[in-house]
């Protein structure tokens, strides 16, 4: 009989096609009596604003000729800060009450200088706001999105606002609230959206990094987006000596290409391969080598090997330390452990120790890449921390984490990567991101493309997300709801084009506990069934690890702990036979519903937050 872990209890269909909901979304109807005025939209100027103009702008469009100007020449902050509105949206909206997801969006642009701005939508009778704020630039066009559900309420005061916030001249264009996937309007690439898809990639790139002794294909294909017609591919180890050039010319531009390489035969070793074409600049590496005893990597699906045993991995990132502690640990389900960088022999011996006591496994935190130092620096105290490590069949690996948050340069991350693989080949590299990440070009520092290449230097990468209780906090992504982790973790996966494994960490805490309060009605530590929905959330969109972070890691005798030990169990449970079996993504699911099915199980995740689903 089939074991099914999640199933929700009744079908309810989604809306059908609804159109905008909007009227005037591209502002070209104008008032009869006041041309410079749109219809259906309402400026409002608060007293002490007097001075903002609100009208109509001619000069610059995304779509037809009109677009809508707020301009605040005021430095002083005003108490209502000038805005547009439009309101009387209940009837409109009821095709669409309920909804899972809805899209509230604009198109943004200053004018002169950047400023900033909010849209929200709000209704009284519905008690519901969802809120955006943003930065708007000169240089083009830029949309702002909400996702959120239309829950059965009361939405006969429902309006949309857009308005400005501070000093600055603001345009908007092509406003829409409707159904997800349908909204029409569509801004022009910029010169840094078209440089944000270029990339150059080796397609054969194994899952662990890692090519087994004599077993490097003679024939690699490189797959790209190109800036120029011209490639030049680089080869060499990565110590820098050259062992092979290509330069290929006459290839199509912004467009995907693919050219194979003709590969001399490699010894065991670390190798590069770098990919330069006009403005871009792209790495790959790879090991060769079989792993023997000690280390971790990953089999072709992404689970990790260590020991002998290919295992889940789910992670105490932020553990108690006593003995005590580890003990309920492994009866839990943990079976990976974050520990410091080990400085003294002594430490890797305890390690050992305790590690073969409990059955569990080890990573590093040791912040890798965070210091810029020269490659025989970093050389010379990793070697020390292989001698050191060597009779520790427990250990994994290296981790770091967030640095795009602090805005470090991904050379230190290639750098360090590239000695991980050349000194410490058998052990493995994981980064660890922030969720500021967003698919904005005007926030160059956490784009896609700039996150995307500090998982490149990584055998494994993925986000700590941390959404609960309301799916806004800590997401900077559109859908703000809680299964916005599989969305995160969908993410990860397409940096690496699939090709590299993801582990996510999640929420064992509340919020409160991180500001140094206590848990409360507001915000709770998620329970047993928050804590289950984030981990299969992730683990149905990709995830082969996961880990949990934050204040009940350490809290192992409270009345909390038996809720995590228990979904801790069952994803041991269950993802053992994900390993010892075939399985397989269900892809016939409806619209919200992600799952898999093995020998003798099935998964189902309801990521909708309104309507019930039976399967």
């Amino acid at each position: 009989m089939l074991k099914r872990i999640f199933l929700a209890v009744t079908l309810a269909v989604s809306a059908a096609f609804c159109q905008n909901v909007l009227k005037n979304p591209s502002f070209e109807l104008v008032l009869e009596q006041q041309t410079n005025l749109p219809e259906d939209w309402s400026p409002v100027v608060s007293p002490d604003v007097l001075e903002a103009v609100q009208e109509l702008d001619k000069a610059t469009a995304l779509d037809g000729i009109n677009s809508l100007k707020i301009c605040n020449p005021k430095v002083e902050k005003p108490k209502t800060p000038p805005f547009w509105i439009q309101d009387k949206l209940a009837e409109a909206l009821k095709p669409l009450v309920p909804s899972d997801k809805v899209e509230f969006s604009v198109f943004v642009r200053a004018v002169d200088a950047p400023c900033k701005g909010t849209m929200f939508f709000e209704s009284a009778t519905a008690h519901k706001v969802h809120s955006c704020n943003f930065l708007a630039t000169p240089d083009s066009w830029e949309k702002f999105e909400l996702l959120f559900p239309l829950e059965d309420r009361d939405y006969s005061q429902a309006h949309v606002v857009l308005k400005i916030r501070g000093t600055g001249t603001l345009l908007l264009d092509g406003a829409y609230l409707g159904p997800v996937g349908q909204n029409p309007f569509r801004a022009e690439p910029t010169a840094a959206d078209l440089a944000a898809n270029d990339y150059c990639r080796l397609v054969e790139m194994p899952v662990n990094s890692r090519f087994g002794s004599g077993q490097v294909p003679r024939k690699l294909t490189i797959e790209g987006i190109l800036p120029e017609s011209e490639l030049t591919v680089t080869f060499s180890d990565v110590s820098g000596n050259v062992i092979k050039e290509w330069k290929l010319k006459d290839l199509p531009v912004r467009e995907r290409t693919t050219t194979t390489l003709a590969m001399p035969r490699l010894p065991d070793g670390a190798y590069e391969f770098k990919f330069a074409s006009g403005t871009l600049t792209d790495y790959d590496w790879f090991r060769v080598g079989d792993l023997h005893g000690r280390g971790a990597d990953f089999d072709e699906r992404g689970f990790l090997r260590n020991q002998g045993e290919t295992i889940f991995p789910i992670c105490n990132t932020t553990p108690a330390k006593d003995i005590d502690a580890l003990r309920v640990y492994s009866q839990s389900g943990f079976n990976v452990f974050m520990s410091n960088m080990p400085i003294f022999p002594q430490m890797v011996d305890y390690m050992t120790e305790v590690m073969a006591k409990f059955n569990m496994r080890w990573f590093s935190w040791d912040s890798w890449g965070f210091d810029a130092r020269s490659d025989a620096e970093t050389a010379e105290n990793l070697l020390r921390l292989r001698e050191m490590l060597k009779k520790d069949p427990s250990f994994l690996g290296f981790y770091t984490d967030e640095p795009a948050v602090w805005a470090l340069p991904v050379k230190n991350f290639r750098d360090y990567y590239k000695q991980i693989l050349r000194c410490t080949p058998e052990y493995i590299g994981w980064i660890n991101h922030a969720p500021r990440i967003s698919r904005s070009n005007s926030e160059p520092a956490q784009s896609f493309a700039t996150v995307s290449r500090f998982s490149r230097p990584a055998d494994v990468s993925g986000f700590d997300i941390y959404p609960f209780p309301d799916g806004k906090i800590h997401n900077n992504l559109p859908n703000t709801t809680i299964s916005c982790i599989g969305d995160y973790t969908e993410m990860t996966k397409e940096m690496t084009w699939g090709r590299k494994p993801v582990w996510m960490i999640l929420q064992a805490f509340s919020w409160n506990e991180e500001r140094g309060g206590k848990p409360d009605k507001n915000f709770p530590r998620p329970g047993a069934k928050e804590l289950r929905f984030m981990a299969w959330n992730a683990i149905t969109h990709g995830a082969t690890g996961i880990g949990w972070y934050g204040r009940g890691c350490k809290d192992v005798y409270s009345e909390w702990w038996p809720e995590l030990a228990l979904v801790n169990l069952e994803i041991q449970h269950l993802t053992q036979k994900m390993i010892d079996a075939p399985f397989s993504d269900l892809d016939t699911l409806p619209s919200g519903v992600s799952g898999l099915a093995g020998d003798g199980f099935e998964v189902y995740v309801n990521e909708n937050s309104v309507t019930p689903v039976t399967i």
